[in-house]
């Protein structure tokens, strides 16, 4: 996934100030105080100490930098939580069938319902 972002990036010209790492998010090795953002999109939920990766990323920000969650959540009202259920049982399966990727996706399914578990 590193490889295509990273790939993606060069094709639309976009290199100037980018430097691409593939790291431990539970202990970042760069100093403190170092960037102005640190965002995590939809790893979070596969992190084994998400309370070391979230020390690790605010360690690295500078004064006043921000962290930047982007993962699931647990619904909190009822008709969101059912229609993400039914949205998850129903299309799960024809993307494991699409993308001849079973596991993949009932894995992706499976950690999205477990990660929505453990934050509520």
């Amino acid at each position: 996934m590193l490889r295509t972002g990273r790939n993606r990036l060069i094709d639309k010209g976009i290199t100037g100030n980018i430097r691409y790492a593939q790291v431990n998010a539970e202990c970042l090795p760069f100093e403190d105080n170092t960037f102005d953002c640190v965002c995590i999109a939809f790893g979070l939920r596969n992190v084994t100490d998400k309370d070391a990766a979230l020390r690790s990323m605010y360690r690295v920000l500078k004064p006043g930098g921000r962290v930047i969650v982007l993962e699931f959540s647990h619904p909190t009202d009822k008709i969101t939580e059912k229609v993400t259920i039914f949205i998850h049982l129903s299309c799960s399966p024809k993307w494991q069938v699409c993308c001849k990727d079973e596991d993949s996706y009932r894995y992706l399914a499976e950690s999205i319902r477990m990660h929505q578990n453990r934050m509520s």
